[in-house]
């Protein structure tokens, strides 16, 4: 399967690729371009689409207990760098998630 690798393709890369075609090809050099930039948009939609939640998800969860202050919980937020925490009690049971957005409707 092709795998594409970030590139930083300019002008005269496709005027040198269309010249080593070796047969008549009747597109020029900025419709080649933009041919390019949308196959690369395909291809993001294509990969996203087939991506799971496993490849990109956080491994490391940082969780805040349910009776932790809220200044307590927006240090963990800045200082991880997260937008999000898995609340949980006193048996490391689940019972929910604060957000940013939480801190600002307060």
């Amino acid at each position: 399967m092709y795998k594409s690798i970030k590139s930083d393709l300019v002008r005269e890369d496709f005027v040198h690729a269309l010249a080593e075609v070796n047969t008549f090809v009747d597109i020029n050099v900025e419709d080649l371009m933009e041919l390019h930039a949308k196959a690369e948009k395909h291809a993001r939609i294509r990969m996203n689409e087939s991506m799971r939640v496993s490849e990109l998800m956080s491994q490391s969860v940082k969780t805040v207990r349910h009776d932790s202050s809220l200044s307590d919980a927006a240090h963990l937020l800045v200082v991880n760098k997260i937008s999000g925490l898995p609340v949980i009690d006193a048996s490391d049971k689940l019972v929910g998630i604060i957000t940013e957005a939480d801190f600002c409707v307060h």
